[in-house]
Order: structure tokens, then C-alpha cells, then sequence
């Protein structure tokens, strides 16, 4: 397997993990020394165990729900031992419900 298909199959196990709600499998993805980047909540986490406690929280909000991601304009970069990967994911809720003028689901996505 090319390096590039491995790093589509690292996203393909994501999106499983993520729809299928795994928080074991989803946490796998990340190195223990990862240093996470989010737009929800917090900014920064620090290590796959407290990524780890984001991800049950959100697996744990979607209820009986599900969700989707989709990955978009994926640019993949590969060096000597190195991989860095950057796109625009959009997750599909199947929960969406009208706070104010903002349709808003659960998991914190908005629309």
C-alpha cells in the first residue's frame, strides 16, 4: 500500500469510528502524545487520554443518532517520516432541531 492510500484508510477508519460511534477505535488514530487542534470548546488537548474524554462526550450526545463525516479537498503531504494532512470535514447529523434563528444538533455542529 502507497503512503497515500494509507493515509485514505486512516481516514476511512475516522469516519467508521466516528459513525460507529467507537471511542477505542477512534482514540487508536491518535499517537498518546498527540496534540489535538478543535473548533469546539477548546482549542488545545493535550494527549489521546484527554482527547479520549471530548470523544465519549460527543459519541455519548448523538443519543440513538448518528454521525457522518465527509471529507473535502484532502491534501496530503508526505516527507521523510512524516505525514501532515489537512481537508474541510463536514459531519452529518441526523438530530437537527431550531434554537433561535441557528438550526443546532447535540453534537455541537451548526448550520
Amino acid at each position: 500500500m502507497t503512503e497515500d492510500k494509507e493515509i485514505k484508510a486512516v481516514l476511512d477508519r475516522y469516519r467508521t469510528a466516528v459513525y460507529s460511534k467507537d471511542v477505542d477505535a477512534f482514540i487508536e488514530l491518535y499517537d498518546e502524545d498527540a496534540r489535538v487542534f478543535d473548533l469546539w470548546g477548546r482549542w488545545l488537548y493535550s494527549g489521546s487520554a484527554d482527547w479520549r474524554k471530548t470523544a465519549e462526550e460527543w459519541f455519548g450526545s448523538l443519543g440513538p443518532d448518528r454521525s457522518s463525516p465527509e471529507f473535502h479537498d484532502v491534501h496530503i503531504e508526505l516527507g521523510d517520516g512524516l505525514a501532515s494532512v489537512h481537508e474541510a470535514r463536514v459531519c452529518e447529523c441526523r438530530h437537527w432541531a431550531r434554537v433561535s434563528e441557528e438550526r443546532v444538533c447535540e453534537c455541537r455542529h451548526s448550520r
